[in-house]
């Protein structure tokens, strides 16, 4: 697949999606920026430590789960619920302030991308690009992610968000909620 299929079949979709998805797509990342936040400021730590955490513990789970997995790390220090990998990161990540270094420590494509765009998501150099978004660009397809695929798929999303008028991430959530209804929410 090229970078114009992924962008085609992505603006396709695009004009599917109905109006409260565009409306939900927009504020996600700004809604978890805000719960991450307020994580912080009520534990006494930084946002850069919430919003890795919070992507740490996002692989192969539901935003449900995902937040339960959250606040038990942060809130209660327990360590439960995921892979010892994921769950060995969280640990790494709530005594590290830099953001750079909380990049080296999540050490994925996905899950460094979705710590950027919930941490920062008008940065237009970060688009996560998970399994639901995977499923959407192949048509319902499921491919093995590359580090080129990821490229690919991700500077198809900056171009739509471009033509769109709106911040990649915003952009991704959109496309996001729409393979969800399409796909599943855990698929």
């Amino acid at each position: 697949m090229t970078e114009k299929i992924y962008y085609n079949q992505l603006k396709k979709e695009w004009g599917n999606v109905p109006a409260p998805y565009i409306i939900s797509g927009k504020s996600w990342y700004w809604d978890y920026r805000d719960y991450t936040d307020k994580l912080a400021k009520e534990n006494n730590l930084q946002l850069s430590q919430t919003c890795g955490i919070f992507s740490a513990l996002s692989p192969l789970k539901s935003v449900e789960e995902n937040k339960k997995l959250c606040e038990n790390v942060i809130i209660k220090r327990k360590y439960r619920g995921h892979t010892k990998r994921q769950l060995n990161k969280a640990k790494c990540i709530i005594v590290e302030k830099e953001v750079e270094k909380i990049d080296l420590i999540l050490n994925g494509l996905k899950t460094v991308n979705f710590f950027r765009n919930i941490y920062s998501p008008w940065n237009r150099n970060y688009v996560t690009v998970d399994r639901h978004m995977i499923k959407l660009c192949h048509k319902g397809k499921e491919v093995l992610i590359t580090p080129k695929r990821y490229k690919l798929m991700a500077n198809a999303i900056k171009k739509l968000a471009n033509e769109v008028n709106l911040y990649p991430s915003e952009c991704q959530s959109v496309l996001w909620f729409q393979a969800k209804s399409l796909y599943g929410n855990n698929i």
